[in-house]
């Protein structure tokens, strides 16, 4: 999932897995002023012309195991490039995007305004109880409104 919002004191973006891989990469090219990214995933700058369901699934699984750095990898340079307001949200037993990869990211958001990091405690990937979702929800929109005030 992926989301643009804009309004007159602001524009930001919000992805979630394969979505928020692609905000990443949309905040290196535009200037946004916040980017949430929830449990955003990771591939190979090897592969990145391939289809996401061709990808080996071992290799990309690997991959995600291991932290990388802006330099060998076009999602994380991206990151770097940003200046704006960051909310990085993760789940604590996410199957999909394990913990190297949300450490990946945020540690390549050195340029950035502010860096908040959430765990979802006790949720899954796709915050498959309801309880998860309240808590993600409120953690976004609690940020979002600090952002409105002017906190950073």
């Amino acid at each position: 999932m992926l989301r643009v919002h804009a309004r007159p004191d602001g524009m930001g973006v919000l992805g979630f897995s394969y979505g928020g891989y692609m905000a990443a990469l949309l905040a290196g090219m535009y200037p946004f002023d916040w980017l949430v990214l929830r449990s955003p995933v990771i591939y190979p700058d090897a592969d990145w012309l391939l289809a996401k369901e061709d990808l080996d699934r071992r290799e990309v699984d690997a991959y995600r195991h291991a932290m990388h750095t802006p330099e060998n990898n076009r999602a994380l340079a991206a990151c770097t490039a940003f200046k704006g307001d960051v909310l990085l949200v993760q789940s604590e037993h996410d199957e999909v995007v394990p913990r190297p990869v949300i450490d990946s990211y945020a540690w390549a958001f050195g340029n950035a305004r502010s860096l908040v990091r959430h765990t979802l405690l006790e949720a899954d990937h796709a915050l498959s109880q309801a309880r998860w979702r309240r808590t993600y929800h409120a953690i976004v929109v609690d940020w979002l409104r600090e952002r409105r005030r002017g906190g950073r």
